[in-house]
């Protein structure tokens, strides 16, 4: 552990190689997971079951604004490459994590 600190390794590196964590790959589809299923849950505080299809785009266009800044990024590339299908789902009122198996994000 102490080499890989030594030598700047980011823990989420350091834990697969350590063999006691998931390795990354696994890491990274779970993060993106919880990401998209975190800003779906945003996006339904925002809309309600009378918001018309054009006030579900515009708060799907504008909510990386409203989430933290370090998730800022990884909201603006699931936004850009799943936007319009998020928004079918939305107005299909699916469920987040629904929403996100759907766009092959999550697993199950």
């Amino acid at each position: 552990i102490i080499q890989y600190l030594v030598q700047k390794e980011p823990p989420h590196k350091i834990c697969p190689q350590l063999g006691i964590c998931k390795k990354e790959d696994e890491a990274d589809e779970s993060f993106l997971c919880s990401v998209c299923t975190w800003v779906m849950e945003e996006i339904e505080k925002y809309i309600t079951s009378n918001s018309t299809e054009q006030e579900i785009v515009k708060v799907v266009q504008g909510i990386c604004k409203v989430l933290p800044s370090f998730l800022e990024d990884a909201c603006k590339a699931l936004i850009e490459e799943y936007g319009p299908q998020i928004i079918q789902y939305l107005v299909a009122q699916e469920p987040p994590h629904k929403i996100c198996t759907q766009l092959g994000i999550c697993k199950k």
